[in-house]
């Protein structure tokens, strides 16, 4: 038995738990937070088999991947005659962090 612990950015959390949950894990939602420009950050634990391990890393692929943006930099204003125009920059935003630990116990109170 695995617990997974989930750091999700941007709006891959949403869509990671859904997507999990459909698929018949247990996930437990820790902290939803809207955090300025950055978006969202949602962490989240799920109990694995061991045997569900792939699945997950599966779903997580699908669903939580990194988004590549290019931010243009805006023109200096300086004489026409004169000026740079700056090469895009990459914004990388949203992607999934996965901490696998392994149980030794695991027990559900109900």
């Amino acid at each position: 038995m695995k617990m997974a612990l989930m750091h999700m950015r941007g709006g891959a959390g949403d869509a990671v738990v859904q997507a999990l949950t459909e698929r018949g894990l247990a996930v437990s939602v820790i902290s939803h937070e809207h955090v300025g420009s950055d978006g969202n950050r949602t962490s989240a634990v799920a109990a694995v088999n061991d045997d569900a391990v792939p699945l997950l890393y599966e779903v997580i692929a699908r669903h939580g991947g990194t988004v590549v943006t290019q931010a243009n930099p805006f023109l200096s204003l300086v004489d026409p005659a004169e000026y740079h125009v700056g090469s895009p920059v990459p914004s990388i935003e949203g992607g999934v962090t996965v901490y696998l630990l392994r149980l030794r116990r695991y027990e559900r109170i109900r």
